[in-house]
């Protein structure tokens, strides 16, 4: 779980300097010496190239973690994998992600009805006070 939570917050940082460094890019073209600009727009490349080495090596810790997640659970007392265990498990996730969507959903239709509710009451009080 902690592994999950360091991720995460690298990949926020990551987004976050990718948007430093689109406003960067923007800064540099209104940098109006060449020769400054040059230099400017060399260590922008630079930093292009570092931003997408790590965001490759983000994307590869995190497909590595979620091969990870598939087998946990289901691993014999000798350490092999079994495959039944291994279904077992993938067909239990599975199960709990849609129970989880089906409550989402039935949230989201509660508060869609309690909308237009709420909107039948504004119209119809607007229509009695257009009335009097």
């Amino acid at each position: 779980m902690e592994r999950a939570s360091i991720l995460e917050r690298a990949e926020k940082k990551l987004r976050s300097a990718n948007g430093t460094k689109r406003s960067f890019k923007m800064e540099c073209r209104l940098v109006s010496d060449p020769n400054q600009r040059r230099r400017y727009e060399n260590q922008l490349a630079r930093h292009e190239e570092d931003w997408k080495a790590l965001s490759s090596d983000l994307k590869a810790l995190k497909a590595e973690g979620q091969r990870g997640q598939l087998f946990v659970g289901a691993k014999k007392d000798g350490g092999e994998i079994n495959p039944e265990a291994t279904g077992d498990y993938m067909l239990e996730e599975a199960n709990r992600l849609q129970d989880r969507t089906k409550d989402s959903l039935g949230r989201t239709k509660q508060m869609v009805a309690e909308s237009k509710e709420t909107g039948m009451a504004t119209l119809e009080e607007l229509e009695r006070q257009r009335g009097q």
